[in-house]
């Protein structure tokens, strides 16, 4: 086509009665998905705030967080499988290395349905992970005894269901050598929308021990992963 019959045509298409029609057309649509882009994207924003205003106490990182989110948000639309695993690694490492918490980092992409834990092994050092259905309070870190260190992780309340009532404790000793001391007892009712909930308190401590309970309702099986920062 000639740069005259492009012109033409492009003055055809501006023509002012003719745009007025063209947008009078399709305005409903474009109000309809503009309207369910941004319900989508505020619901995944809440998402990941939720999570971070639980962990996170300086406001100045509270929205890193969410951004990060955002990008795992659009990597995990944009690619499936090995393709999204491998994106959003990258992008985690770079949020990593500006100052964010691995272990926060991992839990925001559980939200998208994607678990890059065992894909950083070079950011954590895995101390617990696994499967467990707790009628009794049961321990998911057994008795973990070490150097000083941070611990964090999680436990997936997901299957909860109304009806269901969970309590998880940390235990930890602060001193060598002394007994455990429970330092934080949460209690978590009905059904919990988050996959990645519950992380334990950034504190140094000498050892650590995480037990669950599920107290009432239908017995369920919960999935665990807890690390050492290393």
């Amino acid at each position: 086509m000639s740069s005259i019959k492009r012109l033409v045509k492009w003055v055809a298409k501006t023509e002012p009665d003719l745009m007025d029609q063209t947008y009078r057309l399709m305005r409903d649509i474009m109000v309809e998905r503009a309207t369910a882009f941004q319900a989508k994207h505020q619901a995944q924003i809440i998402r990941v705030r939720n999570l971070v205003e639980r962990y996170v106490d300086n406001p100045f990182l509270k929205m890193p967080y969410v951004s990060y989110g955002q990008r795992i948000a659009k990597i995990a639309e944009k690619y499936q499988g090995t393709a999204a695993i491998n994106a959003a690694v990258g992008e985690l490492l770079l949020w990593k290395h500006r100052g964010l918490d691995e272990i926060i980092l991992i839990s925001i992409a559980r939200l998208f349905n994607l678990d890059l834990a065992m894909h950083v092994p070079t950011l954590v050092e895995r101390i617990a992970e696994g499967a467990v259905t707790a009628s009794e309070e049961e321990t998911v870190i057994l008795d973990y005894d070490g150097p000083l260190a941070m611990v964090s992780g999680w436990i997936d309340l997901s299957p909860m269901r109304e009806g269901d009532e969970v309590t998880i404790r940390l235990y930890v000793k602060l001193r060598r050598g002394e007994e455990y001391r429970l330092y934080a007892s949460d209690q978590f009712k009905g059904r919990q929308e988050e996959p990645a909930i519950y992380l334990t308190p950034k504190l140094s401590a000498y050892g650590y021990k995480v037990t669950i309970q599920q107290t009432s309702g239908t017995p369920k099986t919960f999935n665990y992963f807890f690390a050492k920062g290393v």
